[in-house]
Formats: C-alpha cells, structure tokens, sequence
C-alpha cells in the first residue's frame, strides 16, 4: 500500500516530520542503491511549500537522519508514496 502525498499536506504541516517508516532498497522499495537492505525514510515538509524524502540506515532515529540522511529523488519515490504531478513539482532537490 503506498503512502499519498497531496498539496495540503505540504502546506499544512510547514517543518514537520510527515511520515517516516521502513522499505528494502530495491527495485520494490526505495531502490537507492538496490542493496537489498532496510532503510529508515523520513518524509519531511520545508518551509517554502515543499518537501524532501531522507534516508539511512534502519537503526538511525527520525532526527538523526532529518539532518544527515541521504536525499532521494522523485522517481525513486513512487514504489512507495503516491503523489501527483503538481506535489512533485513542490519537491526539494
């Protein structure tokens, strides 16, 4: 089941730690590196309308990996999170 992401999610919850949670980086989760492991996700709202995914390893904290988590890009995203063209285009690089 995939996590949605809409518009006033974004707008709403300006500095927030969204959702967070765990998935395999692989070609059916993140796929960042497609090691097979389990990463920790935080999906986190900025403070100019838009957002960020961060990863990093399963036994990091929410916090720890807000700060110095790996940024994953948009079409990494989609195995699980669904969201439309416009929150995609809300996303921070």
């Amino acid at each position: 089941m995939k996590i949605k992401i809409c518009k006033d999610d974004i707008l709403n919850n300006e500095g927030k730690v969204l959702v967070s949670g765990l998935t395999t980086d692989n070609s059916e989760g993140i796929n960042y590196t497609n090691s097979g492991k389990i990463l920790r996700f935080v999906l986190k709202i900025g403070y100019g309308n838009d957002w960020t995914v961060y990863i990093g390893r399963e036994s990091q904290t929410e916090d720890e990996i807000s700060k110095i988590g790996d940024k994953v890009i948009p079409h990494a995203l989609k195995n699980i999170f669904e969201f439309d063209n416009e929150v995609e285009g809300m996303f921070r690089f």
